[in-house]
């Protein structure tokens, strides 16, 4: 009965926030790679042939936005 679940995986938060137009698709890309693939910012960098300080700049500003729009406070 509960192997029906093992495959379902909700949306996860930069899914949602692209859908609402929150988040660029850059963002949206950078998040799921940090939090859905588990990479690491060198890693995401290489992937995305982008310097590691636009990763983490790009993941900031992110954060910001949804921080701002769910009116949470930062850490």
């Amino acid at each position: 009965m509960f192997q029906l679940w093992t495959n379902f995986r909700p949306a996860s938060t930069p899914d949602l926030a692209a859908m609402v137009g929150l988040l660029t698709e850059r963002q949206t890309l950078i998040l799921k790679c940090l939090y859905d693939e588990e990479r690491d910012v060198a890693e995401v960098a290489v992937l995305l042939k982008i310097d590691a300080q636009t990763v983490r700049s790009t993941h900031h500003k992110a954060l910001l936005r949804l921080r701002a729009h769910f009116g949470e406070e930062p850490p």
